[in-house]
């Protein structure tokens, strides 16, 4: 795009906009006649048997607003026995009123911290929340990497799915009005699972990608290049991960609801490479943008009180959004 058009499109900024933090919002040329229509393949790939679930439940926390309930469950899909368990945090909003639901996935690294003041905000407000645990151990066995990450992926997404299978039985959650949320890691995952499960009316993606080899390829998160400097033939291994990887925002993003979807985008971010994160938003055409004057991890001043601004705008578009399903 001309940089003087870009400029022209960037300024001046919508009032609620600017005031929420968000460097400005960009309107995608063209018309939007709405998301593509999902292959039946695509639901045959991801599909998995629905037999009954027996969670333990157990309370962890006990709120003002909300009560925090560790639900755990076996999982569908066999990778690893580190990966055999779901252990999803569940906050459940206080009284019996219904309520929407937010699936919450979590960043690559260390504890669930970040997440769980994103959890945390939306329960406050009157919106349950599920954290849904990434996987005990994400490396893939060393004599075939890229089918070992294509299957933890995989299991990862069913096992989302038979979290949301059992949550929207609950009597106290509107099975119609089901949202996710996702940073980084959690953004890619979320931004796949929205694209074959059609549950998910409005979702946030902050910092998420699309196209994973190339993610791989080119970020700079420590932990990422530590392991692929382990790899001998790196080429090889982006070949094979090209051809293996199918749970991947890149063949999937499509299928989302542009026009309810919101995308943070970092403007420096070099774990999660801007192209990438502007491929996701072209693939699913239509969303809005709230652009960053970040890199990935300095993004995390834009979620400090007293301002929460990712928390504050997603919180808001999530309300609007689900208001709009009453129409």
């Amino acid at each position: 795009m001309n940089v003087k058009k870009w400029i022209a499109k960037l300024f001046p900024l919508p009032l609620s906009l600017a005031l929420s933090g968000c460097l400005g919002y960009i309107t995608r040329e063209g018309s939007y006649t709405g998301p593509k229509k999902r292959p039946e393949s695509v639901d045959v790939y991801f599909s998995y048997s629905h037999e009954p679930i027996n969670p333990f439940i157990e309370v962890t926390k006990v709120s003002d607003n909300y009560t925090v309930k560790r639900i755990t469950f076996p999982t569908a899909m066999h990778t690893k026995p580190e990966n055999d368990t779901v252990t999803v945090d569940y906050y459940d909003v206080n009284g019996d009123q219904k309520t929407p639901l937010i699936i919450v996935s979590p960043i690559l690294g260390g504890k669930n911290t970040l997440t769980e003041f994103f959890a945390e905000y939306f329960a406050d407000r009157g919106f349950s929340s599920a954290l849904v645990h990434r996987p005990k151990d994400k490396i893939p066995d060393s004599n075939n990497y890229a089918q070992g990450l294509e299957d933890i992926l995989k299991q990862s997404l069913i096992d989302t799915r038979r979290v949301i299978d059992l949550l929207e039985s609950f009597p106290d959650i509107d099975a119609n009005k089901i949202g996710s949320f996702g940073i980084s890691l959690g953004a890619i995952k979320n931004s796949t699972l929205a694209g074959i499960d059609s549950r998910l009316k409005v979702n946030v993606f902050a910092l998420g990608g699309a196209d994973i080899p190339h993610i791989l390829e080119r970020s700079r998160e420590g932990g990422i290049v530590e392991q692929l400097k382990q790899v001998k033939d790196k080429q090889q291994l982006f070949s094979q991960l090209r051809e293996v990887v199918r749970s991947d925002p890149k063949y999937l993003a499509p299928y989302i609801d542009g026009e309810k979807a919101l995308l943070f985008i970092g403007m420096f971010d070099n774990v999660v490479p801007v192209s990438n994160q502007k491929l996701l938003r072209d693939l699913i055409g239509k969303p809005s943008v709230c652009y960053l004057l970040s890199g990935h991890y300095s993004a995390l001043f834009y979620t400090l009180p007293p301002f929460n601004v990712v928390q504050r705008v997603s919180y808001n578009f999530f309300k609007q959004k689900f208001a709009e399903l009453d129409q």
